[in-house]
């Protein structure tokens, strides 16, 4: 009887633990793409003294924005996915 109890702890535990790496994660993507965004608008300022700084600097920078993104999405995908489960066996 107290390891059912225990058991069923653990799991709440699990799956508050996976809601809040969610949020960590969805925190950490907006952050990451508000960066990229402050940075973008301040390039023309950036080449003004920094001619020699390639053209690309700007799409690989929205790319990482968009690569963030996607790794956030899919990560909480998992965990959501993993969450789900355990509530089935809780």
């Amino acid at each position: 009887m107290a390891s059912k109890k225990t058991d069923n702890s653990d799991l709440q535990f699990q799956i508050q633990q996976l809601r809040l790496d969610k949020l960590i994660f969805a925190v950490d993507a907006i952050a990451v793409c508000f960066a990229v965004f402050l940075i973008l608008l301040s390039l023309p300022i950036i080449y003004a003294y920094l001619p020699t700084l390639p053209p690309q600097t700007s799409l690989v920078l929205l790319g990482l924005a968009v690569l963030s993104v996607i790794v956030a999405i899919s990560g909480n995908l998992g965990r959501w996915l993993k969450i789900k489960k355990l509530e089935k066996e809780l």
